[in-house]
């Protein structure tokens, strides 16, 4: 699934999703990540059974994702590596969050001439 141009605050997650093992839960997930704000691409593997979730994070964040996930019956793995890159990634989506609603800085740190 692909919505929209992404911008430059879009990031890139994969998700190891140990439910998924068929087509239809494919599907499934699709369809459930699809009504999240800010979703730009979807890509569910049954295979390797990862979620791979493209996001603009001024709109949506890491919790958001794995909540949905966890709602349609499908929550991310939760082994320590799997854990800490989740955290990572939160803290990755409010920082960067943070930065975007930021004021531009003046250049340089220099007050303007008069």
């Amino acid at each position: 699934m692909q919505r929209q141009q992404a911008g430059a605050w879009a990031v890139r997650r994969t998700l190891a999703v140990p439910a998924l093992s068929h087509a239809a839960d494919a599907a499934a997930v699709q369809k459930a990540l699809g009504e999240l704000p800010g979703l730009l691409e979807i890509h569910a593997d049954p295979q390797r059974r990862t979620v791979q979730v493209h996001y603009d994070i001024t709109a949506c964040d890491y919790r958001n994702v794995e909540s949905a996930l966890a709602a349609a019956g499908f929550p991310v793995q939760q082994a320590p590596w799997a854990r800490l890159k989740g955290y990572w990634y939160q803290y990755l989506d409010t920082t960067g969050r943070e930065t975007a609603a930021a004021p531009t800085p003046p250049c340089c740190n220099r007050l303007p001439k008069r």
